[in-house]
């Protein structure tokens, strides 16, 4: 699947009325970190975060690493202790 297909596909679930975080964590998953950082340039503010509270810490880790700042800062901004806390020790 291209990149363009993964961005409509997460546009699409996050335009619903109510997001389902498990159905978008299942369609993030096995996609690689570098390619949902892609994406996420495509995306508002709020909607980046959904994604990145989607992730499980580890993909989150990596995923993290290839955004920019202001999306560094705005996750870190919003992520409780313990979430960081998780995703600083991957």
């Amino acid at each position: 699947m291209s990149r363009r297909d993964l961005t409509e596909d997460i546009e699409r679930m996050l335009s619903a009325p109510e997001v389902d975080t498990e159905a978008l964590r299942r369609r993030l998953s096995g996609v690689h970190p570098i390619d949902i950082a892609v994406v996420l340039r495509n995306l508002d503010g709020e909607q980046k975060l959904r994604v990145l509270d989607a992730l499980e810490p580890e993909t989150l880790a990596l995923v993290l690493d290839e955004t920019d700042i202001e999306t560094k800062k705005a996750y870190l901004e919003q992520a409780r202790r313990d979430e960081l806390t998780t995703v600083l020790e991957r």
